[in-house]
């Protein structure tokens, strides 16, 4: 199941409609997500930008989110963006 995790791999949320621009490589790849508004409660995303997006088969790639914007059709859910790099 997809997921944003922190640094350390604990999970913050559950990830839906993610859509990874495959390959990453060391030049990144472009991601795009949604999630419950909610889980983020508590979190500044301007300040902790650096999580780790688990893929739908268990990847984990190092992730730089650059937006998160709430859905103006379901303020429940929102959207996260940023860009994926090749861990190692």
């Amino acid at each position: 199941m997809p997921a944003l995790l922190n640094r350390h791999g604990r999970r913050v949320a559950v990830l839906t409609a993610l859509e990874i621009d495959y390959p990453v490589g060391r030049d990144g790849a472009r991601f795009q997500a949604r999630l419950a508004s909610d889980a983020l409660a508590g979190l500044d995303t301007t300040r902790l930008r650096f999580f780790v997006i688990e893929d739908d088969v268990g990847r984990r790639y190092p992730a730089l989110i650059e937006g998160v914007t709430p859905l103006p059709e379901d303020g429940r859910v929102s959207s996260i963006s940023g860009m994926l790099v090749a861990a190692g």
